[in-house]
């Protein structure tokens, strides 16, 4: 078990040894949590803050311009703009287009801190668990003064480094049955894609389970390798796409074309202007090819989960409500082969 100062000295010696390395991947190495590493820097480079996170949100617009970060293990998407007025509902939080679109589910938020990393100004976000969920990087366009102002009026009064603490797990219970009949019949009878989501979690259970039992006629197990071979094709046709990333607390999307990829080790990357998606491919542990009926015909989306079945990315064609999906992206997405 660490001290602080032990903590502080075996970062510096990782960080000696690979200068490369990621906070992440450091508190995993560490067996720490990655809010105890930031916590480390409190009253040099790291300032912790207020837990009223509504009200702080609503100040992202005067920030300008910044990267907004959404990651998991699996996927880290990070889009340059501008954030929009807060749309509040209870605790979730939102921020539509024009801006960066982001859903925030505020009850998973337990802390807050405002990071200098050598010059590298940012907000971090942290769920119960001390996992980061949500980072927004100012660059050479932002509003600093706005970002030191809310430095000020949102720090919190306990500013000492936080004690390690063993996060409680609680024990998962068996999933029930999936009456089969009545899943197809309810997932048959969609009208708007959001009614998908409230089906899957009608009945409790992890989406991969509810796809498997859906049936061929509404989703099919792809190969890992369809991700690739999906951005390739978009790249290549300068087809546009909505790609979410998610973790527990936060969602993240970007709407439009993509063009710049370039694998790097362990990493396919989109590197584009104002969006980059760096995807560890070795994480993914399922994809599902996903079908549902709705008042605007057919809509289908590659969904993206990891090895513990936790979703991490979704594919969707670019469209309006009301707008039916583009028959390219139904031709490309249907075009390859399931695993059955």
């Amino acid at each position: 078990m660490y001290t602080p100062n032990l903590l502080a000295q075996r970062w510096a010696e990782l960080r000696q040894t690979n200068s490369q390395l990621r906070i992440r991947d450091a508190a995993k190495q560490l067996k720490v949590s990655e809010v105890e590493l930031v916590a480390l820097g409190l009253g040099t480079t790291t300032t912790r803050l207020s837990s009223d996170f509504k009200t702080l949100l609503k100040r992202l617009p005067e920030l300008g311009s910044v990267m907004a970060l959404t990651r998991s293990d699996a996927a880290v998407h990070e889009i340059t703009g501008y954030f929009s007025e807060l749309s509040l509902h209870g605790d979730t939080a939102l921020f539509f287009r024009p801006g960066l679109d982001t859903r925030y589910f505020l009850n998973d938020w337990h802390y807050g801190f405002a990071v200098n990393e050598n010059g590298r100004l940012s907000l971090q976000f942290f769920d119960h668990l001390g996992q980061a969920v949500h980072k927004i990087y100012l660059n050479e366009h932002s509003n600093q003064a706005a970002y030191e102002q809310l430095i000020v009026e949102f720090k919190a009064s306990e500013q000492t480094p936080l004690s390690l603490f063993n996060a409680v797990h609680t024990a998962t219970t068996p999933e029930p049955d999936i009456d089969l009949i009545e899943l197809r019949q309810a997932w048959s009878q969609i009208q708007d894609v959001h009614e998908g989501n409230r089906i899957i979690k009608r009945y409790g259970h992890q989406r991969p389970a509810v796809y498997r039992a859906l049936g061929s006629e509404y989703a099919e197990a792809l190969d890992t390798s369809c991700i690739e071979w999906l951005l390739t094709a978009l790249s290549s046709e300068q087809l546009p796409l909505m790609l979410f990333a998610m973790n527990e607390a936060a969602v993240q999307s970007y709407s439009g074309k993509i063009e710049k990829l370039l694998r790097t080790g362990p990493w396919f990357n989109i590197l584009d202007p104002q969006f980059n998606l760096h995807l560890r491919t070795q994480e993914i542990g399922e994809v599902w090819r996903v079908r549902k009926p709705s008042a605007d015909g057919w809509v289908t989306s590659l969904d993206v989960f990891d090895w513990h079945g936790q979703e991490i990315l979704v594919f969707t064609d670019q469209r309006e409500r009301g707008q039916q999906e583009s028959s390219r992206w139904t031709e490309l997405l249907m075009s390859y082969p399931s695993l059955i």
